[in-house]
C-alpha cells in the first residue's frame, strides 16, 4: 500500500540550512530506513522551530547532536 501522504521534499535543516540527509524527503517515500527513525528529538529542540516548520522539515543529525552535547554540558 502506498504512503497515504508522501513526505515533503524539504531537504535542508530548518535550524542550520545544511542538507538534513532525510531519506523520505530525498526518495519521496516513508518506506526506506532513515537515521532519524531511531533518534530522539526532544520537545525543547523541536520548540526551536518556527511553527510553520514543525512537522514539515527534518532537523539534521548535526543539529540534533549539537543539542544533545549542549544538554550534557549544562548538567
Amino acid at each position: 500500500m502506498p504512503d497515504a501522504v508522501p513526505p515533503l521534499a524539504h531537504r535542508q535543516c530548518p535550524l542550520c540550512g545544511q542538507p538534513n540527509h532525510c531519506t523520505p524527503a530525498n526518495t519521496g517515500s516513508f518506506a526506506g530506513s532513515c537515521w532519524c527513525k531511531t533518534q530522539p528529538f526532544p520537545p525543547e529542540l523541536l520548540a526551536q522551530l518556527a511553527p510553520e516548520q514543525r512537522n514539515n522539515s527534518c532537523i539534521c543529525q548535526a543539529c540534533v547532536n549539537h543539542f544533545h552535547n549542549q544538554q550534557s554540558h549544562s548538567l
